[in-house]
């Protein structure tokens, strides 16, 4: 109609919806008659275009999709997971900042979390949305995946008045227990946890750096991320569920 009230040419882009679950094929035959090209996006439709639907081949111009070569290309990136609570407490701001700083360097930033801190906001103030993906939350076996994928785990945590300091992180144990070399600051009682790599609070300057030692040796990184499964398997196993049991039974029968 539009074609036949303002007198303008009519093409139509073709994919495989219009031939299998299109709503109206009667229209759809009709509307193939008045357009002046037709553009399918594979060449399978251009042949079922002219065989079937006796549109002529001079109608008919290969349109194939595309994709952004530059952004979807093989990454050879590092990735860096962070994972918490969306809060000043957990210190993305500086993991941000730090990120900033290794803006050239060969890195990637995955951070997991939810809560009222706008991160991919910090990220575009930062300018490293394109070093940064954010994933608002995600279950267990999902964040697991990510533990056994990245190469490297941050938590840059700091002290504040509104919600006090760390304590022992789960989400650090968990991975250190995937054999994930650690940048983390010393906040709380994270160095109970965490001996390598360890860097004062609010200082972006450090981490970077740490975050830069790691990936500039696979010796370090390897040596870290080992040590680093030992110090849960000797510390932080299931052994301590068996020992709290065994001191609650205790006080039960003196």
């Amino acid at each position: 109609f539009s074609k036949l009230l303002l007198n303008i040419p009519l093409s139509l882009t073709v994919h495989a919806h219009e031939f299998f679950t299109n709503p109206n094929p009667r229209l759809f035959r009709h509307a193939l008659g008045k357009c002046d090209r037709i553009f399918p996006i594979a060449e399978k439709w251009s042949s079922l275009l002219n065989k079937e639907y006796g549109v002529p081949a001079e109608k008919i111009f290969l349109n194939r999709l595309f994709v952004d070569t530059d952004r979807y290309r093989p990454l050879k990136d590092r990735l860096v997971l962070s994972v918490g609570r969306f809060t000043e407490r957990k210190g993305f701001r500086y993991l941000m900042q730090a990120a900033s700083i290794l803006k050239d360097e060969p890195v990637h930033f995955v951070v997991v979390g939810f809560g009222p801190l706008d991160v991919g906001a910090l990220a575009y103030e930062m300018d490293v949305e394109e070093k940064v993906t954010i994933f608002h939350k995600l279950n267990q076996e999902q964040l697991r995946l990510l533990y056994q994928k990245a190469d490297i785990y941050c938590l840059p945590s700091i002290t504040t008045d509104e919600e006090g300091t760390e304590g022992i992180p789960v989400v650090l144990m968990e991975a250190m227990a995937c054999g994930l070399p650690v940048v983390s600051t010393r906040c709380g009682a994270v160095e109970e946890l965490v001996e390598e790599i360890l860097v004062p609070e609010r200082d972006p300057a450090a981490l970077a750096d740490g975050i830069r030692q790691i990936i500039g040796s696979d010796e370090l990184a390897d040596r870290y991320g080992k040590r680093n499964r030992e110090i849960v398997m000797e510390k932080f196993s299931e052994d301590n569920i068996r020992l709290f049991m065994s001191n609650i039974l205790s006080m039960l029968n003196p």
